[in-house]
Formats: C-alpha cells, sequence, structure tokens
C-alpha cells in the first residue's frame, strides 16, 4: 500500500523533546542489530526544514535536549548529533551519503515534501524516529505520541524490518504496530 503526504501541514510534535530522546535511546536498545549496524558511535541525523518555523523549532528543541540529557550513548556507543536541513531531496541524499547517520530523526515537515523525504531515508537504509505520530504510518520506522496523555510507542514493523531493524517481541507488546 502507498501512502501520499501532499495535503499534510508541518504537524506538532506532541511529547517534549527530552522524552522522545529517552525514549529513543530505549527503543533502541530493543533493536538486535542496533549493535551491528552502527560504527564506533551513534550519528542521530536531525532532519528539518530551516524555511519552516515549526521545524526548525523542533530540531533546536530536540538538539538542546540531547545536549542537556545525562544519556550520552546507546548501546554503549557515544551518541553524535547532526543537523540535516532538507532544501531537496537530492540535497538530503546528497548529506546522507556524505554523513551517514544510524538513525534519521525527522521533525515536522512541510507536507508537499514528507513522502518524498522518508523515501530519501528509506533508500539509505536508515533508521528513522519521529514525534509526529502520522510519519510512521508514510514509512517511519518508529515514533512517539500520545494515549490518553501518556506517551505511545508506535512501530511501523515493515518500514522497520527494511532499514534491518530487529525489534524484540518485548518492544512489540508495548508498542502499537502499524
Amino acid at each position: 500500500m502507498m501512502f501520499y503526504a501532499t495535503n499534510l501541514t508541518a504537524q506538532q510534535s506532541r511529547v517534549p523533546a527530552d522524552v522522545q530522546y529517552t525514549l529513543l535511546t530505549k527503543i533502541m536498545t530493543f533493536d538486535r542489530k542496533f549493535a551491528a549496524h552502527a560504527g564506533a558511535e551513534v550519528a542521530i541525523g536531525i532532519v528539518y526544514q530551516r524555511h519552516v518555523a515549526e521545524s526548525r523549532t523542533a530540531a533546536d528543541e530536540l538538539a538542546q535536549a540531547i545536549g542537556r540529557s545525562h544519556i550520552k550513548a546507546i548501546n554503549g556507543l557515544r551518541v553524535h548529533v547532526v543537523m540535516v536541513d532538507v532544501e531537496s531531496t537530492a540535497a538530503l541524499q546528497s548529506a546522507l551519503h556524505d554523513d551517514p547517520v544510524d538513525i534519521a530523526y525527522i521533525m515536522p515537515l512541510k507536507g508537499d515534501d514528507v513522502a518524498d523525504i522518508i523515501g530519501v531515508v528509506q533508500r539509505v537504509r536508515a533508521r528513522s524516529f519521529t514525534g509526529v505520530p502520522e510519519y510512521v504510518a508514510l514509512g517511519v520506522c518508529a515514533g512517539i505520541g500520545i494515549k490518553r496523555s501518556l506517551p505511545e510507542i508506535i512501530i511501523n514493523l515493515a518500514a522497520a524490518k527494511a532499514a534491518g531493524q530487529d525489534f524484540s517481541a518485548q518492544l512489540l507488546k508495548l508498542s502499537r504496530v502499524v
């Protein structure tokens, strides 16, 4: 099934950036293939659009939350942040090729570009994560939403498997799988 995001506008992240980052680090510990995928350190690429205020603000908040966090490693691998401003899908493809990331953390984006950007991330087989729940159904591997005022883990199992992830059954039981 193919999804198109042509009518979406930039979506606001619903869970605070520090909670998103903490949950990301926990979720990655349940990916049995993550250590083999990552290099000497974990490169988190924060994918955002500088010209979209909501995207830029969310990216800045996440980068600051990671900087303030006491969590400096995932599975014993030091975390390194790369800001990836998406001006075009070609620029994103080039940026991810020149400076590969282990996790593409997709911020709220202008709707017309969402499906194309997710497609580029899928082609480079990066693990993807988001705080915009709607993006998980569009092909992002995992995300965080809200259910009954609490954070909810959402997993796109097909996208995760395509990116080489192997989440444990324990995580899948705790998640909403789409």
